[in-house]
């Protein structure tokens, strides 16, 4: 079994990268398994593909290392295992955990978001992924002035990276990423290990999980009826709590897809009729933003009501 990680921040085309990867794979003999730091699966419904195994509700990197150990084990005599993490994951931590089970990595693709950083600075959490990441994907190139220059600040930062630059029309492969690093081969120091101490060689890769989950970030999962569109997209473009959203809605003026990363939203028509709405919503939210997101969602369906009011509060207080 090859083991090939997709990981990266939150809404930078993990998903659109690991569709690009299957829709160019040439063998049959594959797994798939995405990772949802909430409750409710929202990656597997956009994948649209058959056979997905899902781990919702925390991390691989933690919470959810165990069950990935699981599902790693009796996927074993798969030719290809492809691992989307979620966009919280501590990609050390996983990377520790993996060779604490033995489990040997071909490949991490980290996607970074074009967009995101040519409006901010590349953070110390990117800057330390890029260092221990073999293939790096440039995702929205084709939205950004300088992809060169940014290309060539990757590669500085990780002179052996194989840097790639997607856009709409230009894709990832699977022939891109079909290599063998053999990160943490059990029981022995691997290439990948030399040379990722070679690289860095203060890093000491801990047991204690440094998940950005301690920072305050929650997930929110909703499935309802029909909702008001205006409504909902008043708010994404005022609720400045939110991190990161995605879904699918059934509205007043047809059925969407949407998309929300850091203050830019995408809301197209969804080939496929819905029957309901399942919407995803990750932030920094604290209590009285809970019950406000709460409210703010519900009344999308003009259901708010003392009874419903009272029973989202019951939900929040035992969270």
């Amino acid at each position: 079994m090859k083991l090939i990680i997709i990981t990266g921040q939150l809404g930078a085309g993990k998903t659109t990268i690991l569709n690009s990867l299957i829709e160019t794979i040439s063998s049959k003999d594959y797994g798939i398994i995405i990772n949802e730091y909430s409750a409710s699966g929202i990656d597997s419904d956009f994948l649209g593909k058959k056979g997905v195994n899902e781990l919702n509700d925390g991390c691989v990197c933690c919470s959810k290392g165990e069950d990935l150990k699981d599902l790693l084990i009796s996927m074993k005599n798969k030719e290809y295992v492809l691992l989307e993490t979620t966009g919280l994951s501590d990609l050390n931590q996983l990377i520790s955990r993996l060779g604490e089970y033995g489990i040997e990595i071909a490949n991490i693709v980290l996607v970074i978001d074009g967009k995101r950083i040519e409006n901010s600075e590349l953070s110390k959490n990117t800057i330390n992924q890029i260092k221990i990441s073999p293939t790096i994907v440039l995702s929205k190139s084709d939205l950004i002035k300088n992809a060169k220059e940014y290309e060539s600040l990757i590669k500085k930062i990780n002179p052996g990276s194989d840097v790639f630059k997607t856009s709409l029309k230009k894709k990832l492969t699977f022939k891109d990423v079909n290599k063998d690093y053999k990160i943490y081969k059990k029981n022995e120091l691997s290439v990948f290990k030399k040379y990722l101490y070679k690289l860095i060689p203060e890093l000491k890769l801990s047991k204690e999980s440094r998940h950005i989950n301690r920072q305050g970030i929650k997930s929110l999962a909703f499935n309802l009826g029909i909702i008001d569109f205006k409504k909902f997209e008043d708010l994404l473009k005022k609720n400045k709590d939110l991190v990161r959203a995605k879904g699918f809605i059934k509205t007043d003026k047809g059925d969407y897809k949407f998309n929300y990363t850091y203050g830019l939203y995408s809301i197209q028509k969804n080939a496929k009729k819905l029957n309901t709405s399942k919407l995803v919503f990750i932030g920094k939210f604290r209590l009285f933003s809970k019950i406000k997101l709460y409210l703010k969602v519900y009344d999308l369906e003009k259901k708010i009501n003392t009874s419903k009011v009272s029973v989202v509060l019951k939900a929040l207080t035992n969270r």
